[in-house]
């Protein structure tokens, strides 16, 4: 059952589904578009109803890169738990950078509070929930 995307302006819900049946081939790269876009409606819909939510994943790429260019060094991790913490250090790294904060700054205050800070609180060391805490 195909729905309308109601938050499309002008129409162009009903040209996009009329568009279907123009006698277009299927395999034109018109008719494509319009399969995509009819296929990712929920995706699409969220896009347009929350402006945060960047059109392309080019930050996440970036960020994978790191890793990717770093794998070799990590294949000789000497255990298993080793590996699990540099992969939880470059996921805090990561998500730091991407909330536009200096990692160095906000690796120096959660290594000198970690050890005060109770274990019900530590979510507060996040970098999300830090950088709401010292938004003025």
């Amino acid at each position: 059952m195909i729905r309308s995307f109601d938050l499309l302006p002008g129409g162009l819900t009903t040209r996009i589904k009329e568009s279907k049946d123009t006698g277009n081939l299927p395999s034109s790269p018109f008719m494509k578009g319009v399969r995509y876009a009819l296929d990712n409606e929920t995706g699409l819909r969220q896009f347009l109803k929350n402006p945060e939510i960047p059109l392309d994943t080019n930050a996440l790429e970036r960020g994978n890169k790191a890793i990717a260019t770093g794998r070799k060094n990590w294949l000789f991790c000497t255990s298993e738990i080793g590996s699990e913490y540099v992969a939880l250090f470059h996921s805090l790294l990561f998500s730091a950078r991407l909330l536009g904060i200096d990692p160095y700054e906000y690796l120096i205050y959660v290594l000198q509070n970690i050890r005060n800070t109770p274990t019900e609180n530590l979510n507060n060391l996040t970098p999300r929930i830090w950088k709401e805490n010292r938004s003025p």
